[in-house]
């Protein structure tokens, strides 16, 4: 039955009575979609009279207008529910792509030039909505960078406009005295302004942990660096490293009472 049905498509049938190898430009009215007049994008065939389409044809002629339910070439009765008939239709597809091995990719490419400008317009007249699996990333990426971008802030809130330039990594500090251990940050931060200074990074230390900002200690390359210090400073006089990433410790300070340090 199967072999029956192959044999009745169109193409088949020329191919079967035909002498000698089929051409290309023979094949290629046979590989054309009777609704778009293109060759097959997807091709998807009727598998009650073997008519084949496109995907995206056939399925817009039929959900277009739901009393649509016969073929739109040869007109057979299709029931109430058509789309139950179309199925896909690989052999079809492989004979297109064969003949024309980068008509995939140059129509891939122009549907991504054309979804680009519809949603430029749909960007202008405000109805642009992003796929959900895009604003997901987005969001993940906007929770992971929130507190990077902390420090580029400036002391109204507002953003800074100038291009953060300094990259750093802050690591808790193996004291050999765990009073003065710290935990780790819940989120590391990674950028900030060159001229944001130490005591920036103490307090939004502070605001995840809630160590008290004069028990914060920060240091570079075991060597404590001073509140008033900049970023851009230590990297250059402390850091002295060509690594692109600046590592910075933390720890809690000792009190220091008369000649005698203790914890805090």
């Amino acid at each position: 039955m199967l072999e029956s049905a192959i044999e009745s498509l169109p193409l088949m049938q020329y191919i079967i009575g035909m002498k000698g190898e089929p051409t290309k430009a023979d094949m290629m009215q046979y590989l054309t979609c009777w609704l778009c007049k293109g060759v097959y994008r997807d091709a998807h065939t009727i598998n009650e009279c073997m008519c084949t389409y496109c995907k995206g044809c056939i399925y817009k002629y039929f959900t277009e207008n739901a009393t649509r339910y016969k073929c739109p070439s040869c007109h057979s009765e299709l029931g109430g529910k058509p789309l139950e008939y179309v199925v896909r239709d690989q052999i079809l597809q492989n004979i297109v792509d064969s003949l024309i091995p980068d008509f995939k990719e140059r129509d891939d490419k122009l549907k991504s030039i054309l979804l680009k400008r519809l949603n430029e317009k749909r960007i202008q007249k405000g109805t642009y909505k992003p796929p959900v699996s895009i604003q997901k990333q987005t969001q993940s990426v906007n929770n992971t960078t929130t507190t990077e971008n902390t420090l580029s802030q400036n002391s109204s809130g507002k953003q800074n406009v100038n291009i953060v330039d300094i990259e750093f990594k802050l690591v808790p500090l193996n004291d050999e005295d765990v009073n003065l251990r710290m935990p780790e940050l819940p989120k590391k931060l990674k950028i900030s302004q060159k001229n944001k200074t130490i005591l920036t990074v103490k307090k939004h230390i502070n605001k995840l942990i809630q160590e008290a900002i004069d028990n914060i200690e920060i240091l570079c390359k075991n060597f404590p660096v001073a509140d008033s210090h900049s970023l851009e400073y230590i990297r250059k006089t402390k850091w002295q490293n060509n690594s692109k990433t600046m590592v910075l410790q933390y720890k809690r300070k000792r009190k220091i009472v008369g000649n005698n340090r203790q914890d805090i």
